[in-house]
């Protein structure tokens, strides 16, 4: 409305000089009055430059005056991170499974679709490369559970008494054939570039200390810059990818992936490099991945639909309290060796987590996702009661009012009324025809294994 009243209003007095300047010229006149503004004026037959600064000003007028509601249907740019921690990755599975079921009920979108950028670390990696792969190629939120409970035993699979004796000490304690052979088989894509969304995996190169993401965009130019986060990595085989962000030290041999690599190019001679677990450095990779979707917006990659917002979902595996007897007693004071590395990952957690929930407010454009866990659990468990117990304590951080203002922020509708449009859509569903009291079906509908047989 704003614009054509500026253009209207430009064009009637362009056209009130133009006929201003034709009587003048004609009759010699030494005033006249404009109809248009019922002024009087002194005569002066409009020039090229007057013309030209009205008009000027009719475009500066209108590019100017922007639609507040257009500017209200600009969404948020989207960001998961997902953080490693080994088959407790079955409780990030449980939250993201609430999640989706959520998002999906209201937007009709799945993980991969809803949001723009998905960073993973180590077990967060194969995750992210789940969703990323999309439906049918790769693991609905469902399945991603499934994969730890029917997977992990191939992937932490021991050969030999040899090995299980040595294994940490000689050489890692398992071989990476097991975590290639369950990847082959549940993500149909060959490389990274063929990943849905953005994806971005962690690695840090122990050789020249840096932290790296490996994301889904291929190289443009002919060598890769090492000094930047972000290295291209689209041409790479997800398998590889994987391997390089989930290989823990004394649980996995370091990834060599050559420079040629990345650039598709196998008479290459650049650099080689090995690559460890991103969780040496970045367990979260929550920072990393905002700097990446900040790094998209800069470059323009997204379009005008987008508000330049980021909203940010950082997932974790489940924290745990390590035993501290003693703090002057050596690294037997806490309780344990093998509570050291989780006593440093949670205060670098801690420390993102803080640093972001300032700086991005939490609660408006950051929420962090974690869960308590009520004992050390080991990266490598395959007991079934232990993941059973590591899914129901990720599961009850879905059930509390910070996951609910979550999906407030992200959907802009409370869980309460997706719940009853969910009971409107389909109480009818045979399914449920003997359902006599919709209550229980609006309760039903917080357990993410019904949601997703129904979805």
């Amino acid at each position: 409305m704003v614009k054509t009243t500026v253009k209207i209003y430009a064009s009637l007095r362009l056209i009130s000089l133009l006929f201003m300047g034709i009587v003048y010229a004609n009759q010699n006149h030494d005033d006249f009055i404009d109809d248009v503004t019922n002024h009087r004026h002194i005569m002066v037959a409009p020039t090229k430059s007057s013309v030209d600064e009205i008009t000027s000003l009719a475009q500066t007028q209108s590019l100017s005056s922007k639609n507040p509601a257009d500017e209200q249907n600009k969404c948020p740019l989207r960001v998961l991170a997902l953080g490693g921690g080994g088959t407790r990755g079955i409780g990030s599975a449980e939250i993201l499974i609430a999640l989706e079921n959520v998002i999906y009920e209201t937007t009709g979108k799945k993980l991969d679709e809803f949001f723009d950028v998905i960073v993973g670390t180590s077990t967060g990696g194969i995750l992210a490369a789940g969703i990323g792969a999309g439906l049918g190629a790769g693991l609905g939120a469902t399945k991603l559970k499934e994969f730890y409970y029917n997977e992990s035993q191939k992937i932490f699979k021991t050969n030999g008494i040899l090995q299980w004796l040595l294994g940490g000490i000689w050489g890692p304690n398992y071989s990476t054939d097991g975590l290639r052979e369950t990847i082959q088989k549940h993500i149909k894509l060959k490389t990274m570039s063929e990943l849905k969304t953005h994806i971005g995996l962690t690695v840090y190169d122990d050789v020249n200390e840096r932290t790296h993401l490996l994301t889904n965009e291929v190289p443009k130019e002919i060598q890769i810059d090492y000094t930047k986060t972000d290295l291209p990595a689209g041409n790479l085989n997800i398998i590889d990818g994987l391997e390089a962000t989930s290989a823990a030290p004394t649980y996995f041999a370091k990834k060599v992936i050559p420079e040629g690599t990345l650039l598709d190019n196998s008479t290459y001679t650049g650099a080689v490099h090995q690559y460890v677990d991103g969780g040496v450095s970045a367990n979260d990779p929550a920072a990393l991945a905002k700097a990446y979707a900040q790094r998209l917006i800069n470059q323009g990659v997204f379009d005008e639909t987008y508000s330049g917002e980021i909203q940010l979902v950082s997932i974790g595996t489940g924290r745990e309290k390590p035993i501290v007897f003693n703090e002057k007693a050596g690294i037997f004071g806490f309780g344990s060796p093998s509570n050291i590395p989780s006593y440093f990952m949670n205060s670098a957690e801690a420390a993102t987590h803080a640093i972001l929930a300032a700086e991005m407010q939490e609660g408006k454009n950051y929420f962090r996702l974690q869960f308590d866990l009520p004992y050390a659990i080991p990266l490598d468990t395959t007991d079934q009661k232990t993941l059973k117990l590591v899914e129901q304590k990720a599961h009850a951080a879905t059930e509390t009012n910070y996951f609910q203002k979550m999906i407030e922020v992200l959907c802009g509708k409370s869980i309460s009324k997706i719940q009853n449009s969910s009971l409107a859509s389909k109480v009818s569903h045979p399914q449920f025809a003997r359902i006599q009291k919709p209550e229980r079906f609006i309760n039903s509908l917080k357990q993410p294994s019904l949601v997703a047989a129904i979805a």
